[in-house]
């Protein structure tokens, strides 16, 4: 039974030393995000821009015909013929220019992702630490109208959190979207 009690009490400081600041959380979000973006634009750039199924049509079509007389369907003479067409040749590149264009588009997109998140993520912090400060000001006062005008003010900070919350993960699933379309 002491070593329960050893134990929870063990757990509970810990507890308390983990209790990150907003600053702290703020930079966990961040490298988070960084480590998103980095791991989205090494997939990008890994993916070829030539794919094996290009080549497939540069195989020559093969054509198999029967030439015979209306009477002796059975003793008529079987024409083979196959083509290739070298035209296909240009298709292949433009397609490895299609595909090179389409990287850097989806490159230049995650940079972007990753601006607007970073800002997002700032104005989140921003606003958390003004309901804080909000928090604290409504604990001081004693005018109960200038503590429902308070309490409105920090619940349209809270929704406007909430909001930025909702881009955030947007935006995160957007990069997810980029990182599978880059695949194909």
């Amino acid at each position: 039974m002491r070593y329960f009690w050893i134990l929870i009490l063990l757990s509970g400081i810990s507890f308390i030393y983990s209790a990150e600041t907003p600053e702290e959380k703020k930079e966990i979000e961040l490298t988070k995000l960084e480590e998103k973006i980095k791991t989205a634009k090494e997939i990008i750039r890994s993916q070829d821009n030539i794919k094996a199924s290009d080549f497939l049509q540069l195989l020559p079509s093969v054509s198999l015909s029967k030439r015979t007389e209306y009477q002796e369907p059975r003793n008529g003479e079987v024409y083979l013929g196959a083509s290739i067409n070298i035209s296909q040749i240009f298709s292949i590149n433009d397609k490895h220019t299609e595909r090179e264009v389409s990287k850097e588009k989806m490159l230049r997109r995650v940079d972007s992702i990753y601006y607007e998140m970073k800002k997002l993520i700032e104005r989140k912090y921003l606003l958390k630490t003004r309901v804080w400060k909000f928090t604290k000001i409504k604990s001081s006062m004693s005018n109960p109208v200038d503590i429902a005008a308070m309490d409105e003010k920090i619940d349209e900070s809270l929704i406007k959190i909430q909001e930025i919350e909702i881009d955030i993960e947007k935006a995160y699933s957007e990069i997810d979207y980029i990182i599978t379309d880059s695949g194909r």
